[in-house]
């Protein structure tokens, strides 16, 4: 008899387990538990992320040539048209078009303007990654809302001596920051 009851409430419990949302947490990483009504759904978000990926591999090509290419051609010394300014103000039109976001952070412990500084856990650990020698980190973020998106980091490395004008402790070579990109999934699911 006792034997029953716990095989009846263990079924109750797995049953319950298996048909309740509440088990998925609100936000989720990319290779958490997707049961399996999912698996289509699983199958659209993996061919969404290789999409959102092309297009940040893209993106990132052209705001890091840009950057070097201002940096070159038009940097004269520090408070003249520099390659931050102009990236910031091309992230902030293309976040009105809706596309992706992007910010630019310091690598420096302390950066010398706040804005630099990383805003979340991703960034923090986006930055540690970056300096470990890796060239890229990402991570995939699920939300119920719909809101699923990608978020990834690129370094931005001293390119040209004349970066050195306006970083002036750093040499050719060496990270100075990052790129850090959220990419919203929705239009690449279809």
């Amino acid at each position: 008899m006792k034997d029953k009851f716990y095989i009846v409430n263990l079924f109750i419990i797995l049953v319950l387990l298996l048909t309740s949302d509440t088990v998925v947490a609100k936000k989720r990483w990319q290779d958490s538990f997707i049961k399996p009504k999912e698996v289509a759904a699983e199958k659209s978000a993996v061919k969404a992320i290789a999409r959102a990926r092309l297009a940040l591999e893209e993106a990132d090509i052209l705001h890091q040539a840009y950057i070097t290419l201002i940096a070159e051609n038009f940097t004269t010394g520090p408070g003249v048209l520099n390659a931050v300014d102009i990236t910031e103000k091309v992230f902030e039109i293309v976040e009105k078009k809706g596309k992706y976001k992007a910010r630019i952070l310091s690598t420096a412990e302390k950066p010398l303007l706040s804005k630099y500084a990383p805003r979340d856990d991703f960034e923090v650990y986006a930055i540690k990654i970056i300096l470990s020698g890796k060239s890229y980190y990402e991570r995939v973020f699920f939300d119920y809302d719909g809101k699923d998106f990608l978020r990834a980091s690129t370094p931005v490395s001293v390119t040209t001596k004349k970066c050195l004008v306006c970083h002036p402790t750093k040499k050719v070579g060496d990270i100075m920051g990052i790129i850090s990109y959220t990419f919203p999934l929705e239009e690449y699911y279809k």
